[in-house]
């Protein structure tokens, strides 16, 4: 009988004791983060089948470049010096977030600023409504 030797399902990498499916802990941390990924692209093909195409030109020009959160001018995309880091970069914004239920829309999309973006994480606008302002109350006064 020939005997058979399991491996990790994650690396590939021969397994030293039999019951077990991973050879370490990353492996097994890499194989969860990748079920996720697989699950949440699969959850957003079967809920949200309508699909616009936004580009954030188009969305820079549609909201005159203003965040919508904190009201500062932000910089064009198609500025020379536009860096994508920098934390007034304007980014697309799902208003209710595409992981509470939103759609990839024309309606639910704004124009915001990194920083901006960074602290609304997916939070919806509503229950964070006085924090936001808040913040919004601070970064004037900078």
């Amino acid at each position: 009988m020939v005997e058979q030797h399991k491996v990790c399902q994650w690396c590939g990498k021969t397994l030293e004791k039999p019951r077990t499916t991973y050879c370490s802990d990353d492996c097994k941390k890499n194989m969860k983060s990748y079920n996720n990924s697989i699950r949440k692209r699969y959850k957003y093909k079967i809920c949200f089948k309508e699909h616009n195409y936004i580009s954030l030109l188009r969305l820079f020009k549609y909201d005159d470049g203003i965040c919508y959160c904190c009201g500062r001018k932000l910089k064009s995309p198609k500025d020379k010096d536009y860096d994508p880091n920098d934390k007034r970069a304007p980014q697309v914004d799902h208003v209710i977030p595409i992981s509470k239920g939103g759609g990839h829309l024309w309606n639910n999309v704004k124009l915001i600023c990194k920083e901006c973006n960074s602290y609304k994480s997916d939070i919806l606008l509503c229950p964070c409504i006085y924090k936001l302002i808040t913040f919004n109350l601070n970064a004037v006064s900078d």
